[in-house]
């Protein structure tokens, strides 16, 4: 049996392809985006004690521990947390 329709070519999509759901998980792809404490600390050009520094005062950007040694910060809570904190310095 023939998987594709009559005179569809492999590289077509098939008809049931929507196109909005690529565009779903290339969000989805873009919010479960992780970043590492050394690209956070580059990214605010910081040293990583200074981020570590920020988190014991609780002012650090938002986290998520991945394994019991490593924590990653998740890109759109970043984001957000550094567009507030850019708001607070312009005030």
């Amino acid at each position: 049996m023939n998987p594709l329709a009559e005179g569809q070519r492999i590289n077509e999509p098939s008809p049931r392809f929507d196109p909005a759901s690529v565009e779903f998980l290339k969000t989805l792809e873009a919010s479960l985006a992780v970043l590492s404490r050394p690209q956070v600390a580059r990214a605010l050009t910081v040293s990583l004690d200074t981020l570590d520094r920020l988190h014991a005062r609780g002012q650090g950007p938002p986290r998520v521990r991945i394994s019991p040694r490593r924590w990653g910060y998740p890109v759109p809570e970043f984001r957000h947390w550094l567009k507030a904190r850019l708001r607070e310095t312009e005030k």
